[in-house]
């Protein structure tokens, strides 16, 4: 993790900043923590990915997203779905072998953005919510999060 942030660091020096970027990179903090990259297909239509790690294992997260600009200079809102896949070990006890656990399900996901002015950064602040069809029960969680991705 490490590494990661320091690479973001480094690439924030070397790249340069536009204004309405169309392909961020960032962390992401939460019930759904991982690494999240999210890219503009249209001027307000984004898809976004997530990669989690949780439950030693790892989710992968696609969404497409519709976001909408507030009055508000830098703010914005988004709502969309998607799907995820995964492998998780959940051990109960001690003396129990680890079991990998297939995931795949489907997504909702609603939140705030902002855009930083000076700096090639961008906030965000949202709510995953994951059901799964196959694996871990039906419902998956609500899952609220911030992110924080470098912008280029």
């Amino acid at each position: 993790m490490k590494k990661f942030i320091l690479s973001i660091l480094i690439l924030s020096g070397i790249c340069s900043y536009a204004q309405n970027s169309n392909t961020s990179i960032g962390i992401r903090g939460g019930y759904h923590s991982g690494i999240s990259v999210k890219h503009f297909i249209e001027s307000n239509k984004a898809i976004e990915g997530i990669i989690s790690f949780r439950r030693g294992g790892a989710i992968v997260t696609a969404l497409y997203q519709v976001q909408h600009d507030f009055d508000a200079r830098g703010f914005s809102w988004h709502y969309g779905a998607g799907a995820h896949i995964g492998l998780w070990n959940q051990v109960y006890k001690k003396e129990e072998e680890d079991n990998l656990h297939l995931t795949l399900g489907a997504d909702l996901i609603a939140g705030l953005e902002y855009e930083f002015n000076e700096i090639p950064f961008e906030a965000a602040l949202d709510v995953l919510i994951s059901m799964n069809a196959v694996g871990g029960g039906y419902f998956s969680g609500i899952g609220p999060a911030v992110s924080l991705r470098y912008c280029f």
